[in-house]
């Protein structure tokens, strides 16, 4: 569902690992005329106050009529891979709880998953930790498969252009700070074939849906 500021009348579509801490924080100042702060966690609080879930349709359209309705989107294949460094390799979502821990034993999975085996493995990974599962749902999940819906999408790549168009509708400077980058920087040169061939299934339909802003890539061979 679209997360609503009333202020400027704007209804934010968030899909994770999209820029999402940095626009929540963005349009948290926006609304309210000064930054989110918290002393122990800005980037938790930030989440807790504009939680991001799934789209409900048609009732989240009807829900931002008259809003200005806007989404960014991301490659894939690089928000999959962010996902596994940030939320594997930096948080260590699949450690955290009992749970967790007991389905990976009973689903055979390693707690300490390379790149390779987490995503040939990926489905499993999906059922053994929640945070794993919304962190790599596809982009339909989150802003539906007609992005005709929207009066603005804009490409990960193209954030100074959308802080442009938020200064212009809000009459103030807007800039977007990138946070969220804890974690290695993994290309695709880091997966085997199978591996690559196996997230690429699984991203077929998202590339299908994002093909006006993204390709499916081929496999650049193992890295030297």
């Amino acid at each position: 569902m679209p997360i609503l500021f009333e202020k400027h009348r704007i209804a934010y579509f968030d899909t994770p690992k999209v820029a999402s801490t940095s626009m929540k924080l963005v349009l948290h100042e926006i609304e309210h005329g000064n930054a989110m702060s918290d002393a122990r966690d800005v980037e938790k609080a930030v989440h807790r106050a504009y939680p991001t879930s799934r789209i409900s349709l048609p009732a989240d359209f009807e829900t931002c009529k008259g809003y200005w309705k806007l989404a960014i989107v991301r490659d894939p294949a690089k928000r999959l891979l962010s996902a596994y460094s940030n939320r594997i390799l930096f948080r260590k979502d699949q450690y955290k709880g009992r749970l967790p821990r007991t389905r990976a034993f009973l689903l055979g999975l390693p707690l300490e998953p390379d790149v390779n085996t987490f995503f040939l493995r990926l489905w499993r990974y999906r059922l053994q930790s929640a945070p794993l599962r919304h962190h790599t749902d596809l982009v339909s999940h989150y802003l539906g498969t007609d992005l005709g819906r929207f009066d603005a999408i804009y490409p990960i790549e193209d954030l100074d252009r959308l802080a442009a168009d938020l200064s212009a509708r809000t009459g103030r400077p807007v800039t977007l700070p990138r946070l969220q980058t804890g974690g290695p920087k993994i290309g695709l040169d880091a997966l085997s074939k199978p591996a690559f061939d196996a997230l690429m299934a699984y991203l077929a339909p998202e590339y299908e849906l994002l093909r006006d802003y993204y390709r499916p890539p081929s496999w650049p061979g193992p890295r030297a």
